[in-house]
């Protein structure tokens, strides 16, 4: 309200009332395949909302930078980036590369078995590989994380109406645990003709930076459960 934030607009005076207005598409079936499947399960769908939005709303919360910020999420089969201004999504763009395409791509050239290649895929980004095991998996993975690399590049080029990018890039999701994936954003060359303000700072979301989410079991110990935490902060408004 005339360039103030303001909680509630509800018996307050001024000229100027700027809104944003976050939307996300959704496919039609795939609201309807949640809806068959917490009818099957017995559930009451409260309220269904897209990640990113509720992963914002979390880290309003939390100690971490929550205005002006790149949101990434390395998802199953897609990569999906969100810029955020002033603490509202402004605008998002996707590519279909994620973590399902370096299982596959490990799986091809190891010979293996998806589900096998998964597991030396876990247990390299674990570090329980050997040293000598670790470099093949690298070298495995080579190509691709060049190919998404790329693909990030041209994603961030294809943002229009956007003059510079905050200086703050989150991670999350399945694909974060790939430790070559942070390692690759980190390295400055691939920023060189993005227009940031400052040199990114990259940072891995974990459950531990969600104030009111807590793991009682010690078990959630994957990247990829983030984003599903975080929709706790939209069950708050339902209360």
């Amino acid at each position: 309200l005339d360039g103030e934030v303001m909680e509630n607009l509800l018996e307050q005076e001024g000229k100027v009332v700027e809104i944003a207005l976050y939307n996300a598409f959704c496919p039609v079936f795939h609201i309807e395949t949640i809806q068959k499947l917490g009818k099957k399960l017995k559930l009451n769908i409260l309220a269904i909302s897209p990640v990113n939005f509720s992963v914002l709303k979390a880290l309003k919360k939390s100690e971490l930078e929550s205005s002006d910020l790149v949101l990434a999420q390395i998802g199953a089969d897609f990569t999906n980036v969100g810029v955020v201004f002033g603490g509202a999504i402004i605008k998002n763009r996707s590519l279909h590369i994620g973590y399902t395409h370096f299982v596959e791509e490990l799986a091809r050239i190891m010979g293996l078995t998806n589900v096998e290649a998964a597991k030396v895929l876990k247990s390299h980004a674990n570090n329980t590989l050997s040293q000598s095991e670790s470099v093949v998996v690298q070298n495995c993975l080579s190509d691709v994380l060049d190919n998404w690399r790329d693909g990030i590049q041209l994603l961030f080029k294809d943002f229009s109406g956007i003059k510079t990018f905050p200086s703050h890039i989150y991670l999350f999701g399945e694909g974060v645990q790939i430790p070559e994936i942070e390692e690759e954003l980190s390295k400055s060359p691939w920023t060189k003709n993005i227009p940031f303000k400052s040199p990114p700072n990259i940072y891995v979301l974990l459950i531990s930076d969600l104030d009111k989410v807590a793991d009682a079991t010690g078990s959630v110990v994957s990247h990829e459960w983030f984003g599903i935490a975080s929709l706790a902060y939209i069950y708050e408004e339902l209360e």
